[in-house]
């Protein structure tokens, strides 16, 4: 079976209900995808998500965590999914395409 790719963003936080609430403020918001970059500048644990707005790019399911893998590529397009609890906290991914 051939491998799957899909272009993902990520907020990293350190609570789920963090999480829960800041997906569901941005699922609000009428510009999706441009709430969730400025959120990720400003909230997101993770450095390289502050600087590029969480944007992941084209991530392969075959290299993606197990955790992480079911959550998004069940996941509605434009729409910020379920927090994810990793090692490195509580993850929300908004799927572009």
């Amino acid at each position: 079976m051939p491998d799957r790719f899909l272009h993902a963003s990520h907020i990293v936080l350190d609570s789920r209900e963090a999480a829960q609430e800041l997906a569901s403020k941005i699922n609000r918001s009428k510009k999706v995808e441009k709430e969730f970059a400025k959120v990720a500048r400003k909230k997101s644990l993770c450095a390289s998500a502050k600087k590029n707005g969480g944007d992941l790019g084209w991530i392969r399911e075959s290299r993606t965590p197990a955790e992480v893998s079911k959550a998004v590529w069940s996941q509605e397009p434009k729409k910020v999914g379920k927090p994810v609890e990793t090692g490195r906290g509580f993850h929300i991914f908004l799927i572009h395409e």
